[in-house]
């Protein structure tokens, strides 16, 4: 049977190298195979685990009125605490902002005076934005004077600021559950986003077109500030205004948040705890014994944090590593 295909072979070879140019039917090449790229799925990498910083150096530096934010102005080699001096909602005019030198001691503890529950505190330039309970006040750092006041219309707490590398001023209103904007230029603020899914908006965090947001938690009562539900971290695409949960389950009554390397910084207020966050959710304690740890600042630098304690009167220096 070989040897008859053999044959039925060689003579089929045959007559087509007789056959004449125009009788034979050009040959046509295959089709090549159709190759998608990247059909294949990658393999899952399971997640690297975080792991919190070691604690090298630390010192508290007392004198402080009911301190809530510190903010480290790398420019200047100064730290920023705003001192809310009364209660956090009262309109006395008893509020200051202290001024401390690169280590933390206070040089000047009343640098700018007059404002009213003084919070969150964020740089653009040469100018410091504050959060004061209805208004954004900003203060020209090199004088060291209020050069504007921005009354936020429909604001019942500011709190938390972030300042974006574009300009724009951003501010929580907790007991509100709105977060608002300053853009930069403008001679008003407008409302950002607003609603119950804001979790209590307290310390925000611009990072690559995104608001990172840590939340009080669902606040029950907006004068003891209890919650029926505690607060995650979240990110708001400032974009589309998505917004989406990175804690995989609820941390704290969360008060400050800062970057630390790739990933977070985040104050526990009540529990008085510092967590470090990822974007994918993990976290770890970093230090337990804080008393009521508020709106936090970092020189990233040097690795050096600042923890204002409210109730405490002082404001701890970390050195994380």
């Amino acid at each position: 049977m070989r040897a008859l295909v053999l044959t039925f072979l060689s003579l089929s070879t045959l007559l087509d190298a007789q056959a004449t140019p125009h009788s034979r039917k050009p040959k046509v090449a295959p089709k090549a195979a159709k190759v998608t790229v990247g059909a294949t799925k990658p393999e899952t990498k399971p997640l690297e685990p975080l792991h919190a910083p070691v604690i090298t150096s630390q010192w508290t530096v007392p004198g402080f009125s009911n301190p809530e934010s510190a903010l480290w102005d790398a420019k200047g080699k100064v730290w920023y605490v705003s001192n809310m001096a009364g209660g956090s909602g009262n309109l006395e005019g008893k509020g200051f902002i202290a001024k401390l030198d690169s280590n933390g001691l206070i040089t000047a503890k009343d640098w700018v005076k007059g404002l009213n529950a003084p919070k969150g505190l964020g740089l653009v330039g040469r100018t410091l934005y504050i959060a004061d309970i209805d208004a954004l006040v900003a203060v020209d750092v090199d004088k060291g004077a209020v050069i504007a006041k921005y009354v936020v219309a429909g604001a019942k707490f500011l709190n938390g600021i972030a300042a974006s590398p574009e300009g724009d001023v951003y501010v929580s209103d907790t007991t509100g559950n709105a977060v608002f904007v300053l853009r930069k230029g403008a001679k008003a603020t407008e409302t950002l986003v607003r609603g119950p899914r804001m979790d209590g908006p307290n310390g925000l965090l611009t990072r690559d077109g995104k608001l990172l947001m840590v939340g009080w938690g669902v606040i029950t009562n907006a004068t003891t500030f209890e919650t029926s539900a505690k607060g995650s971290l979240h990110r708001i695409d400032l974009k589309t205004l998505a917004i989406t949960t990175i804690s995989k389950e609820p941390l704290g009554n969360l008060d400050g948040i800062e970057a630390f390397g790739n990933a977070f910084l985040v104050t526990d207020y009540a529990a008085g705890k510092l967590f470090i966050v990822d974007d994918n959710g993990q976290f770890q304690l970093v230090k337990g014994d804080l008393q009521n740890p508020a709106d936090l600042g970092v020189d990233p630098a040097r690795h050096m944090v600042a923890v204002p304690e409210p109730g405490a009167g002082q404001v701890t220096f970390l050195v994380l590593n």
